[in-house]
Order: structure tokens, then C-alpha cells, then sequence
């Protein structure tokens, strides 16, 4: 069975968006990420990973929405079998 492994958050203020989960409810960080592509925080209830996350271009933040758009970026899934999972979407 598949499993919910993280869900990214695409905002503006990355550090208010962490402070808001960290304060209301009680994540812990576990992490920061500062690359070419996003700037932001990884958070965690202990079970499910938070990434608040400020894209630094469109490119990196998707087409469809680009680098200026607020909201659930991605949810992140772990599989047993990636083959598996990728023929049943297909």
C-alpha cells in the first residue's frame, strides 16, 4: 500500500507559513532547504512531512501555476513497487 509521505506547500512568505503550522499545530522542523530552485522549511507531525516552499522560478514551480502561486504544491507518496504504480496510472 501506498503511503502519504509529505505535502509541499507553494507560498510567498515561507517563514510565516512555517511559524502559522509550527505555532497552531505544534510541527516540529526538521529541516531547511535553500537550493537554485526553492527556498523554505521541512516540517513534521512525526508521521507526515510539511515543506513550505517559496519557488524561485516557474520552471521549478510548474508551468501550470507558476513560481507567484500560493497553495498545495504536491503530495508526496513512497511505494513498494514504482513499475507498479506508474502501469495502473497509465
Amino acid at each position: 500500500m501506498a503511503k502519504i509521505k509529505h505535502i509541499a506547500i507553494s507560498t510567498q512568505d515561507v517563514d510565516a507559513t512555517a511559524k502559522f503550522y509550527i505555532d497552531a499545530f505544534g510541527l516540529k522542523e526538521v529541516g531547511k532547504v535553500n537550493s537554485p530552485n526553492a527556498v523554505g522549511y521541512y516540517l513534521t507531525d512525526g508521521d507526515i512531512n510539511v515543506a513550505s516552499l517559496n519557488f524561485k522560478n516557474d520552471q521549478a514551480a510548474g508551468a501550470e501555476r507558476g513560481k507567484d502561486w500560493s497553495g498545495i504544491h504536491h503530495i508526496g507518496f513512497q511505494v513498494e513497487d514504482l513499475h507498479a504504480i506508474h502501469e495502473r496510472l497509465t
